[in-house]
């Protein structure tokens, strides 16, 4: 892939930052809007024209209907393949309601002239814009949804537009315009404005295309790390880099500054990600988008120090010093880990996001990304001191390092800090890990270590979490425990409010209190099942009628008060008053929860005022079931949550009132404490104990996670982070994970396990959870069937002798049917509906949803056919009500003549929440499970692979050692497998090999014999010829008798002599290169024998001889001291004599710790070798000089192949020549 060049880089940031503000400003101005009215004018007309289609063929098919006792099957399908749920068509016959395609809403039964005066229609829950065809005596209504109007909203009630039109539920719905809004028009297709979109200032300009504008400057601010990253892999000089390095912190820290105090930019902090009500930590880190950005530069600081930046942290100085200075860096490392380690508690306990990983329902997007944050941050602080850990290396040892590490550790373990040890641990592991890396492995970490790390942080997080988390819930368990202190029902007090206006005019009320027909029972009942039935069972009701004039008998004082008086004192004592109610609520502080209510009524014929006074008390351990969720609005639903804590109320030490799975005591033996709140661990649940006052007391209970729960949780956290590591790697390091997939043997056994085995544990896992929801709803219809049986024959008790059933049904017990059915409603806690034989309905056990218009008033269609038309004995179906999806079943009610009476409806969504909360523990569980599984069959599929090439890698690395000249040894292996038979092919190719090396070293020395004679020949013909000649010329002279025979003679004698010593000098070198002795092999430290190199050549006048040691004191090998000073001298002697006399000379000697050893190097700055003459330059006879038999080099590369190493050289004509021997350090040595 081609890389992006620096002009491209800016080209894209001013692109970004242009499209971004094009974005906003398009937004704000209102153009965005007028965009998307015209987008969803189009809609409106592709829906309406595809409407007009459906209801013209409708009206076809009914209309051709010539039986009118026949239903038109095709019609009946086309209705029910209505699939859109914003489409709906109705079908009346002579003006009255015969068919229909939902029950979503309130549809009129009968079709009258003012019903369609506008196009735009109310019906119950929602707005409409209709379409009406009439043939013959068929009438077909079409309507499209515009948007639901619920009178409260909760989380299955949302006041949603049609969502093709993608409108927020602020924008309102009206048929003229508004002065104060920005409103739009809706027209059909004949051009007629059926309705207005109307938008204040905010939602006008607050456009979802606003929403990409974050997005954007996202890329923005990434797409200027890349490029800052980009500038330090061109620039070559430190200077460079760290200029650039000290701009982007300026400039980072500059931006991070603007952005906080100024809120910019500011389509970012419109987000909910940097909304305080999620987090906030002070002003620098006022919201988690904000943690986020600070996490994530700070890792690119880290990132770029360790890339980039060469750092300098030890001086050279005295060991006492190196030591005080790994101490104090070691602790600045600590500090930064403690403010990391208190924010990630800050973060767990003072946001609103939930940190219990093991509840993957709780779980949010927040999550994670807090997650991240906090994890980005340790990353940073880990590179920053493996950089640290780097620099140390090279000045201090090993020793000095962890000395420094324990101490600050010391420290950080005797302060005070909450979860000091499990941070102490993981600060510990997690520095020995860099250390080890960085000291003894020498090189650059792999895949496993990063694999390490992510353990260690996982196990780190889960115990902060879990720590921090239940200090989270002590204190949210505290707030809760308070509220329930106060002894409020929300529900109670919302249904309150609905019944104080209706019982204030109740006028029958008044006909009752009149004296000739007053009856205390008869108005108590009355009472009771008007408006205090169903949810009220739990409460006692006590009604008390009085007058100016009437008295109290108070019990148990037994004591006369007078009527008015006696309340009057009550209220002032004990009363709240619940808002334009009527009712109030008594704080008497006796573990019940009480309610008082005083209403006046004119009673006639003397029109005298009568108070009625109503005074309701919850019953005492009853635990009735909770009111269904979708009757309650949104407030009271979060003030009824517990949070998942079970409860128990004691008053004077017995128990009132329990909600919850736990088994409290009905005394409180075991939860007695003097303080105001306690905690108290116990049979698997965490008990918080609060007591509110001398007789009350309140206990939370919650189960505590298990070791199971906590590995999930563990399991959840590992897979996050590895999953993040390996994306960052795969575009920052791909070799590292080259490395790891690579496609080795091992690694091909390897993933083809894991992928049967994931392959395998998901086909079984998708398997358990298909069947296990499958025999989950099983039963529960069975448990529905089971139901509607009870609830059949209790119905078919009242009304088995009825010839019809109708809405003014009444009998000696019941008002009507609706009270008779809330009372089997309340027998079998389930809710209970009656339809006729033409679907609509006749009573219900829960009038308030259909008075709230939450459901329509019309049986299900798809019921409806199998029931009126397929003639079901008994169908159940899945519903739904806003976006509560539940089951619900039918059956027709007949009474003891076989007579039909009605359709029975159990719709089950009393139960739902339960239903969904069952259902969601068993996957959670599942999940869980299979997620360990996963993880465990991962684990074991790495080990086996490892153990199975096992083998193959000891023979690897046994063919790696074979070398010709090397004794290798032969593998002793047990086995009498295949690969038994590999390794006994190896050490029958180890002995052939030791046979054929024996031959071919024979071979080589009879051949460098050969030549060597050859040379010795050559170099000795040379001296003899001139002492031949000089014998022949003396014995000439003396046979002359030359008058200068003497002087001649002398030079003779002379000659002979330095030729002697020629031939004496090549058979010294003959023999030196013949019988290079042994040697005696022991530890020795190069360091010390360059430093003796170095001051023998100290004084050398030609060049200047420099030593690099580069930090290093020890370099321990196993060779002979004498003969490592021989190869360094003559490596030096030669790099001299290289250097010509016209420039200034330069010979360094260095050292450095390789992966492979300890290498040297001796470089000069002389001519260099040609070319020519490059593959011959350690051949025994081969020398550039004018003198030198040529040997220097050979005996010096025996001498290191010797002792176990090797030596090269690397040379560049005209700028110097570096020759280098590497040996294997004394550990790594066989």
């Amino acid at each position: 892939m081609k890389k992006l060049s620096l002009p491209y880089y800016l080209f894209l940031l001013i692109l970004l930052l242009f499209i971004s503000n094009g974005i906003e400003y398009i937004a704000g101005s209102g153009k965005a809007r007028e965009w998307q009215m015209r987008r969803i004018q189009r809609i409106f007309l592709h829906k309406e024209k595809n409407l007009k289609d459906k209801v013209s063929r409708v009206a076809d098919i009914f209309s051709a209907n010539s039986e009118p006792g026949k239903v038109p099957e095709e019609g009946l399908t086309l209705l029910r393949n209505i699939r859109q749920n914003d489409l709906s068509i109705l079908v009346y016959r002579n003006d009255s309601l015969c068919f229909w395609s939902d029950n979503h809403s309130d549809y009129p039964v009968t079709l009258k002239a003012d019903t369609l005066i506008y196009p735009l229609l109310k019906l119950g829950n929602a707005y409409y814009a209709s379409v009406l065809q009439t043939k013959g005596s068929y009438s077909v209504l079409g309507l499209i949804l515009m948007k639901h109007l619920y009178p409260y909203e909760n989380k299955y009630l949302r006041n949603t537009f049609n969502p093709d039109f993608h409108l927020p539920s602020s924008v309102e719905i009206t048929r003229a315009p508004a002065d104060e809004f920005y409103c739009f028009p809706l027209r059909n297709e004949k051009g007629t404005q059926i309705l207005y979109f109307c938008f204040d200032t905010y939602h006008l300009k607050n456009h979802p295309i606003r929403k990409l504008v974050p997005w954007f400057y996202a890329a923005f601010f990434l797409l200027l790390i890349l490029l800052v990253r980009k500038l330090l892999y061109q620039v070559k000089t430190a200077r460079e880099k760290w200029i650039i390095f000290l701009v982007f912190l300026a400039t980072g820290i500059l931006l991070r500054i603007v952005m906080i105090k100024w809120q910019w930019p500011a389509p970012l902090y419109r987000t909910s990600l940097f909304s305080p009500a999620h987090f906030a930590a002070g002003h620098a880190l006022p919201s988690l988008g904000d943690l986020l950005l600070n996490a994530v530069f700070a890792f690119s600081l880290a990132y770029f120090v360790f890339r980039h930046i060469s750092c300098r942290f030890f001086f050279r100085a005295g060991k006492i010093f190196l030591l005080v200075q790994a101490f104090l860096y070691h602790l600045c490392f600590v500090v930064i880990a403690v403010f990391l380690h208190l924010l990630f508690n800050s973060l767990v306990i003072d946001s609103d996001i939930s940190f219990e990983i093991r509840n993957i329902p709780d779980l949010t997007v927040y999550t994670f990304i807090g997650l991240f944050s906090i994890a980005l941050f340790f990353v940073a602080v880990g590179l920053i001191y493996k950089r640290f850990a780097e620099a140390a290396a090279a000045a201090i040892s090993s020793k000095a390092f962890i000395a420094g590490l324990v101490f600050a550790i010391g420290i950080l373990l005797v302060s005070r800090i909450d979860g000091v040890l499990p941070l102490s641990v993981f600060m510990l592991v997690a520095s020995v890990f860099i250390f080890h890396s960085v000291y003894y492995r020498k090189r650059n970490a792999g895949f496993s270590f990063y694999v390490g790390l992510i353990l260690l942080f996982s196990l780190y997080t889960v115990i902060i979490a879990d720590e921090a988390g239940w200090k989270k819930e002590w204190e949210r368990g505290k707030v809760i425990a308070t509220s329930l202190a106060a002894e409020h029902d929300p529900v109670a007090e919302l249904m309150l409010g609905e019944i104080a206006p209706a019982l204030a005019s109740d006028t029958l009320i008044s006909l009752k209190l009149q004296p000739s027909v007053f009856r205390y029972d008869d108005l108590y009942n009355y009472i009771q099942r008007r408006y205090f039935g169903g949810y009220w069972t739990r409460y006692d009701i006590q009604i008390t009628i009085c007058d100016a004039d009437d008295s109290l008998l108070v019990q148990p004082e037994n004591r006369m008060t007078h009527c008015y008086s006696f309340f009057s004192d009550m209220l002032n004592n004990y009363g709240y008053p619940l808002s334009d109610t009527g009712f109030y609520y008594l704080n008497n502080q006796n573990g019940r929860i009480s309610y008082f209510g005083r209403f006046r009524y004119v009673v006639k014929p003397r029109n005298k005022e009568t108070d009625l006074f109503v005074q309701i008390t919850s019953r005492q351990i009853i635990e009735a079931p909770g009111y269904p969720e979708l009757l309650l609005d949104e407030k009271t639903s979060s003030v009824l949550k517990t949070e998942g804590y079970t409860y128990a109320k004691y008053y004077r030490g017995q128990l009132v009132t329990q909600s919850g799975k736990y088994p409290y005591s009905l005394v409180d033996t075991m939860f007695r404490s003097k303080e105001e709140f306690a905690l108290k661990r116990a049979e698997g649940f965490q008990h918080l104990i609060f007591r509110p006052s001398a007789d009350n007391l309140i206990v939370l209970s919650k189960p505590v996670p298990t070791f199971f729960e906590k590995l999930t949780a563990f399991s959840y956290i590992f897979i996050f982070c590895f999953l993040s590591v390996a994306i960052f790697l795969l575009f920052t390091s791909a070799g590292i994970l080259e490395s790891a997939f690579k496609s080795t043997f091992r690694n091909r056994i390897q993933y083809s396990m894991i992928f049967l085995l994931l392959l395998s544990l998901f086909l079984l896992g998708g398997g358990a959870v298909y069947f296990s929801l499958r025999q989950y709803n099983a039963r529960h219809t069975e448990a529905l069937t089971e139901k509607m049986q009870s609830v059949y024959f209790e119905l078919y008790r009242y009304v088995h002798k009825e010839k019809d059933l109708s809405s003014d049904w009444s009998s000696s017990g019941f008002g009507n049917l609706d009270e008779l059915l809330a009372e089997i409603s309340n027998m079998f806690y389930c809710d209970i509906n009656l339809f006729d034989q033409r679907g609509f309905l006749i009573a219900t056990s829960r009038p308030e949803i259909f008075h709230r218009h939450l459901a329509g008033n019309l049986m299900h269609p798809v019921a409806y056919r199998e029931m009126r038309i397929l003639h079901r004995a008994e169908f159940i179906q899945k519903e739904q009500t806003g976006t509560l999806s539940y089951f619900s079943s039918y059956v027709p009610l007949r009474n003891s003549s076989g007579e039909f009476l009605a359709y029975l409806n159990l719709p089950y969504f009393t139960r739902q929440n339960q239903l969904a909360a069952d259902i969601s523990n068993l996957i959670v569980a599942l999940v869980n499970i299979y997620l360990l599984l996963i993880l465990l069959s991962v684990s074991l599929a790495v080990l086996l692979s490892r153990q199975i090439t096992l083998p193959l890698r000891m023979i690897q690395e046994r063919m790696a050692q074979v070398k010709l000249g090397r004794k290798s040894e032969p593998i002793d292996y047990p086995g009498m497998d295949e690969i038994a038979g590999l390794v006994k092919e190896y050490n029958r190719m180890v002995i052939a090999l030791e046979q054929s090396a024996e031959l071919l070293a024979r071979s080589e020395r009879e051949m460098a014999w050969r030549e060597m004679a050859r040379q010795i020949a050559h170099e000795i013909r040379n001296p003899l010829t001139p002492m031949k000649l000089s014998i022949q010329h003396l014995q000439r002279a003396w046979e002359d008798k030359s008058p200068h025979f003497d002087e001649l003679l002398r030079r003779t004698a002379s000659t002979l002599a330095e030729q002697i010593d020629i031939l004496s000098y090549i058979a010294a070198s003959f023999s030196s290169f013949a019988n290079i002795p042994q040697g005696k092999a022991e530890p020795i430290n190069l360091v010390d024998i360059l430093r003796s190199t170095s001051l023998l050549f100290e004084g050398n006048e030609s060049a200047h001889v420099q030593l690099e040691l580069n930090g290093m004191e020890e370099a321990f090998v196993l060779a002979d001291k004498e003969q490592i000073n021989r190869v360094l001298t003559n490596l030096v002697k030669n790099a001299l004599q290289a250097i010509p006399s016209d420039r200034k000379g330069i010979v360094v000697l260095e050292i450095r710790k390789t992966n492979e050893g300890f290498r040297v190097m001796v470089a000069d700055n002389g001519m260099g070798v040609p070319q020519e003459m490059q593959g011959r330059i350690f051949q025994p006879n081969f020398t550039t000089k004018s003198t030198g038999m040529g040997l220097g080099l050979a005996i010096s590369k025996r001498i290191i192949e010797h002792a176990g190493g090797k030596i090269w050289f690397e040379t560049q004509p005209g700028k110097g020549t570096q020759f280098y021997f590497m040996l294997p350090p004394l550990k790594n040595l066989k």
